[in-house]
Formats: C-alpha cells, structure tokens, sequence
C-alpha cells in the first residue's frame, strides 16, 4: 500500500499566519521601542555629559555658565520634574564656554548664539539650567511610549526632588561648608563665612568684611603645604608655602630663620615663650581628632578659624560674634567642650597648635606688618573685636586676651598651652605661648573655635 502525503489543512494554515503576524507585529513594536528607547538614552547622555562640564566650570569660577533666562517652563512644571531645590530662574547654558563638549540635542543654541529667533519660547531643542540647583532640563523633551500612550521626559529624572538642600559656592577655589554662607573676603584676604543666611554674600568680593554680621563667623585658613602622609614629617623646606605643622618662632613673633617645623608628640625648644621655656612634648592631647583635622586639612587644602574669641552663647556653646564680651575664667578643658559640636555639618574644636601657628603663617604671609593692641581692660571682660588688632578679618590674635589651644606641655606646674597676647601684656605677639594650671581660670584668658570638615 502506497503511504499518501498529506497537505497542509487551512486551519494549520490559519494558525501559522496569525502567529507570524504577530510575531511581526513584535518586531515592529520592538523596533519602535528601541528608537524610544536610544532617544531617551541620547537625552540622559546628554545631560550626564553636561553636568560634569558644569561641575568643572563651577569648580574654577565659582558661577555657572549660564546668563540669558528662559521664560516658559510650563512643560516641565506639568510633568511634575520640577523640584523644591529648583528655585529662582531657569537659564539657557552657554554651551561655548564648555570644553570638548559633544551633545546629541541642543541644536537650537546655534539659533539662540546667532539670535536667529523670535522669541525664546521658540527655541525647544534647547538646555536649560536652574540657578540654584544646578538641575539641567532638555526644553523639548523626548516622548516615551508607555502602555497605550507615550510620556514625556525632560530630564534625567521622572520626579523632582522633595527635601530642600543647601547650594554650595565655591568662592576662589574654595568650597563653602553645607549649611554655611559666604559673607566676603577673598582666599588671600580672608574668606568669611557665617552660619545665617541672612548674611549671604553681605560683602560680596570685598577683601574687608564688616562686623555688621549677624551670624557666627569663621575665615578659612589656606594650606598650600601640608604634613606628609604619615602624619609626622615635613616634605618640604618652608619657601613662602604655608604648610600645616607646629613651628619655633622668635621672641617678636616673627618666623625663626631656621623655620624648623615641629610634628605631634615631638618634644620642641620654645624660644621666647613668656612662660614656658623649655620641653613642649604632650601634643594635642585634648583637641577633639587631631588625626581627623590633619587629614580633612589634606583633602581640603585649608580650616576655617573663629573670627573673634569665642563668647558664651545663649546655648552655653561657644560663639563668634562681634562685641561680645570674651568667654574668660574658665579652663583649658571646659574651653574644649564648649567648642566640640556645634554643628552637624562640619567638626569644631578648640583650636590646636597646628592652626594656630599655621594661622600665624597665613597672617605673616598676606597681612600687615603691625597690628593695633588694646592695653587697657576697659571692663571685667573684654569686648570681641573692638580692640583693634585685626588681620585677614580676623581679631584678636596678638591682644585682648590670651587663649587656650589644644596643646599641652610637659611642664607640671603649667601644662596647658594658650597663645597670643592679652591686655596686660601687649607687647606679646601671636606666637606667644604661655603656660597655666588644669585648674586655671583668669579674665585675661580665653579661647577660639576652629571648623573643619
């Protein structure tokens, strides 16, 4: 019996053509996909790219490159990406001033640089920037396909941000604290900073700072050298650097011509000391880190110092503010725990041998030749920053009163370490030290706090 091929039904055949339509109809909607997809990816490129020119361009100028504002962001309003940090305007960026740029989109910009437009609003393949933020957004959008419809993205994010944060300038290089606001001053002359809002940008770009602030206020201290990386030597011979260490200064004040820097723990000569003359060897035995300051000072390249000696907050925490009366007759101890967090933001402390004698450093290098003391106690406390001796929007290093630091000494009958001068003994210079009891309390000492990250 000979076997009969059999054909191929219609209901087989049915079968097999409504399954390569829609495996078809797969490859088409795919195909769709993908091109949403790669038009998204461009735009997210785009604004990845973009972001870390900006960043850089801040980081040198302190300002975006950004001027021209853009006066219709309805678009982005409605789809929800605009957040509670994107305050103030939306600004076109300017594309020219950012190097070895490559974008996708934004091809509305050659329009916008050639003032080839109406108006603005005619310009949607276009970047924005917000002022305050920093958030970067794409005018025209690109369109998703998403269920049965398509949504509309702007940004490299579908939802704007909630939670309020703090922008963060950048003035000479240096990155101003989160939480703080930059008051004036120049890295050269002081940059002055303070914890109210209210004094932002109060002496914008003038190199003195007036006293009229309200907050607490501190001046970075630039660090162009610091101690090596393990902590303990010096790389490099002092030449005009101001390099973080503890240093041998004359009995005037001035840098000792052998300039010798000094580490934590080394016991040192103290030529000139009023009071201790002699072993100096215990270290910062009391400041809060100091491990932690050295390497924050290395990542950073600079601290900030209190402004004015401190004065008792109505915290009874330590404060730097102007025409306070000095927060004196208390110890070397108490003075420590009344400057150790202040802030969640930043680490404060007494401030060290270190800072202070590399503060000495900054003022030698960019202050005056001569300071003006106060001579006389005009009051059973001295008065915060009216005495006259001031440098680099600093006050009273060389006067006033004297003030602890961090450092104590090996000498038994006088083991706490204060520095400067005071009143009664003007003629003493920053780099004096003197030396008291654990126990001491005087009108004639105080203390100042120092930030660092």
């Amino acid at each position: 019996m000979i076997k009969k091929d059999k054909g191929v039904t219609l209901v087989a055949l049915t079968i097999a053509v409504i399954i390569i339509l829609i495996i078809t109809g797969m490859i088409v909607y795919s195909a769709k996909d993908s091109v949403y997809v790669k038009n998204l990816t461009n735009m997210r490129n785009d604004i990845s790219n973009l972001k870390d020119k900006v960043s850089l361009y801040y980081s040198e100028y302190g300002e975006i490159p950004a001027e021209t504002e853009y006066p219709n962001i309805s678009n982005l309003q409605s789809a929800g990406v605009i957040g509670a940090n994107d305050t103030g305007k939306f600004l076109i960026i300017e594309l020219e001033n950012l190097d070895g740029l490559t974008l996708n989109y934004g091809k509305d910009y050659e329009k916008y640089k050639a003032n080839d437009y109406t108006n603005l609003t005619d310009l949607t393949d276009i970047y924005i920037i917000n002022e305050n933020s920093h958030n970067i957004f794409y005018v025209q959008g690109v369109s998703v396909k998403e269920n049965d419809g398509t949504k509309m993205y702007y940004t490299d994010y579908t939802e704007g941000d909630k939670e309020e944060i703090a922008l963060r300038k950048v003035i000479d290089g240096v990155l101003i604290p989160e939480g703080f606001y930059y008051v004036g001053g120049k890295k050269d002359s002081g940059i002055v900073i303070s914890d109210n809002k209210n004094d932002e940008d109060k002496y914008e770009n003038q190199e003195v700072v007036g006293t009229d602030v309200q907050g607490n206020q501190y001046v970075w201290i630039p660090v162009d050298g610091i101690l090596g990386e393990d902590g303990k030597t010096i790389q490099n011979a002092i030449d005009g650097e101001i390099i973080l260490g503890r240093y041998v200064f004359d009995s005037n004040g001035d840098i000792d011509t052998d300039l010798t820097p000094t580490t934590q723990g080394e016991e040192i000569i103290i030529n000139g000391g009023s009071y201790i003359e002699g072993l100096t060897g215990k270290g910062n035995i009391i400041a809060k880190d100091i491990e932690s300051f050295i390497n924050s000072v290395r990542k950073n390249g600079g601290y900030y110092i209190a402004r004015y000696e401190a004065s008792k907050g109505t915290n009874n925490k330590a404060e730097s503010k102007y025409n306070k009366a000095v927060w004196t007759e208390i110890t070397q101890q108490d003075s420590a725990e009344e400057c150790q967090d202040l802030y969640t933001e930043m680490n404060s402390d007494l401030i060290n041998s270190y800072a202070w004698d590399t503060a000495i450093l900054f003022i030698q290098k960019y202050g005056q030749s001569n300071y003006s003391r106060q001579t006389s106690l005009n009051s059973s406390k001295q008065n915060t920053g009216i005495s006259g001796d001031k440098q680099l929007n600093i006050y009273d290093m060389a006067s006033n009163v004297g003030e602890y630091c961090t450092e104590t000494s090996l000498d038994n009958l006088g083991p706490c370490e204060g520095r400067g001068g005071d009143y009664q003994f003007p003629s003493n210079y920053t780099s004096n030290r003197g030396g008291n009891s654990l126990s001491y309390k005087d009108v004639r000492y105080g203390f100042r706090v120092i930030l660092y990250e």
